[in-house]
């Protein structure tokens, strides 16, 4: 006949198990899925690009390829025209298992990426998706304006 464990050999159990699982929680999002848009410029393999309306800047769109913890990412950098070397770029927009992004600018500074737009001389509207998931407002045609024009 099986034995049945005590209670407390249980509840000792239970909690080991939940430290476990949330230490793996805690490493991934802080290891392995860094929280700061700077962490990922000049990553990726770029396989598209697009020049600004005034012909200043350059989007480039990279996708960063996963691991055994994630997908691959869509990254967006913007370069000034001409710069020796693109990977010094900076980072405007992290999207993560964006399989169809699509980039359009629609003034010197603003920048569609998808459904999200992107104002590149205002740091407070860049994009990333572990950081906007919660907090997007959307429009009437489900359109994310991360901007601050209001």
């Amino acid at each position: 006949m099986r034995k049945r464990m005590k209670k407390s050999t249980k509840i000792i159990i239970t909690v080991a198990a939940t430290i476990v699982l949330a230490s793996a929680f805690l490493f991934v999002r802080f290891v392995v899925v860094p929280s700061e848009l700077s962490y990922w410029n000049g990553q990726g393999y770029e396989y598209s690009k697009s020049e600004s309306p005034d012909h200043k800047y350059e989007a480039r769109m990279y996708v960063i390829y996963g691991n055994s913890f994630s997908a691959f990412k869509n990254r967006i950098g913007i370069t000034p025209v001409g710069a020796k070397n693109p990977k010094r770029d900076k980072t405007v927009y992290l999207q993560y298992n964006d399989l169809y992004a699509q980039m359009k600018w629609l003034s010197n500074t603003k920048i569609k990426i998808g459904k999200v737009t992107v104002d590149i001389s205002k740091p407070n509207t860049y994009y990333m998706w572990s950081q906007h998931t919660k907090k997007a407002k959307y429009g009437p045609n489900g359109d994310t304006d991360v901007s601050e024009d209001d």
